[in-house]
């Protein structure tokens, strides 16, 4: 597995290493080639792995519509890691991250709600109201 990802990612890394020394690296055609077909990957892999996130988040009681509120904070509190104020702004995107993680490894209906505060309902799913059994 380490093999594939220094494979995968060696293109990116000479980039890198080619800008931070200040090399003028010439782009071969096989190299763009390779940018192109691995940036295709990247794209066609998103959004399936998108939806399997959400139906996970939805199995575990999360609303879909919280967890792509979650996913944008996400995205919003990473863009803002520098600075004086990243370390926070790391924290808080560290956080969220984990959240979400958690949040995939619990059983379904497992943080489901009652709460009629909006704010809950919001971003969690309401609870499958039970029957009643009636006593014989």
């Amino acid at each position: 597995m380490l093999i594939l990802m220094i494979v995968w990612f060696m293109p990116f890394f000479a980039l890198l290493f080619a800008q931070a020394a200040k090399v003028q690296l010439k782009m071969s055609g096989a190299l763009v080639l390779y940018i192109i077909v691995i940036g295709l990957l990247g794209v066609l892999t998103f959004i399936p792995t998108l939806a399997l996130s959400v139906r996970r988040y939805r199995d575990a009681g999360l609303n879909g519509r919280g967890a792509v509120v979650l996913w944008l904070l996400n995205g919003f509190a990473s863009r803002f890691t520098s600075g004086n104020q990243g370390r926070a702004w790391t924290l808080i995107s560290a956080l969220i991250g984990l959240t979400l993680f958690i949040i995939t490894l619990l059983k379904t209906d497992t943080i489901t709600t009652n709460s009629d505060n909006p704010l809950v309902a919001f971003f969690l799913r309401k609870s499958a109201s039970q029957p009643k059994r009636s006593e014989h």
